[in-house]
């Protein structure tokens, strides 16, 4: 299968899965219930956070809890803040915690439901001039989205255990047509490294730099 056919088997079958899978859990799991309450007007918090900032360029980041956040600290403070605005995205609420009293960034709030048309709308509102995932937590659209409106997209701290899921033989296939989007993965070890190329083969830009978080 080519990236396309991998493209609608996500969005017709395995994406309604998920969403209907989160609404059920929605109604025992106050988690899941406050991920998708706080997902409601994103796109317009987007649009006024880049109303507000004007022109400055947006380097967005994306996370998947507190933890994950931690490792974008380091990296956040390098930049120079009168310059560049930094945003980030993340997935659990835990991250929303977490973030209340940081000031690294300039924009924070929940990444966009995963749908084509949520993403196109956040990156349309939010503007993003290079994005940033950490770790692990990279969703299909989002990193389709990205290409397609032709936006550098690069993983940092990426992590590829050996026994990841995006290793085995039926799964490899389809996580290589999503990580193809990369414009570079920076793993945190050769190792990791390696294992990434063994999913991306060698169209990506693949380098093993430490991890933020430790290599402080």
């Amino acid at each position: 299968m080519n990236t396309d056919s991998y493209r609608r088997l996500y969005n017709a079958v395995i994406l309604p899965m998920l969403w209907g899978g989160s609404r059920v859990l929605a109604l025992a799991n106050k988690k899941v219930c406050a991920g998708l309450s706080g997902r409601r007007g994103l796109v317009e918090r987007a649009r006024r956070f880049r109303e507000r900032i004007g022109g400055r360029p947006v380097l967005l980041f994306h996370c998947a809890s507190a933890g994950e956040l931690e490792a974008l600290k380091p990296i956040a403070a390098e930049f120079n803040r009168e310059r560049i605005a930094l945003a980030v995205s993340y997935f659990s609420p835990s991250a929303q915690t977490a973030l209340r009293d940081d000031t690294e960034f300039d924009f924070a709030d929940f990444s966009p439901i995963d749908s084509a048309a949520h993403v196109r709308s956040y990156f349309e509102a939010i503007q993003p001039s290079v994005i940033a995932i950490t770790k692990h937590d990279v969703w299909p659209n989002f990193a389709w989205t990205a290409r397609d409106l032709d936006i550098p997209l690069f993983l940092i701290n990426g992590n590829f255990p050996v026994a990841s899921a995006r290793l085995r033989p039926g799964a490899r296939g389809f996580h290589a047509a999503v990580y193809s989007a990369f414009r570079e993965i920076m793993a945190v070890s050769d190792e990791d490294a390696e294992r990434a190329r063994r999913i991306v083969g060698d169209g990506v830009k693949i380098v093993a730099v430490g991890d933020a978080r430790f290599d402080r």
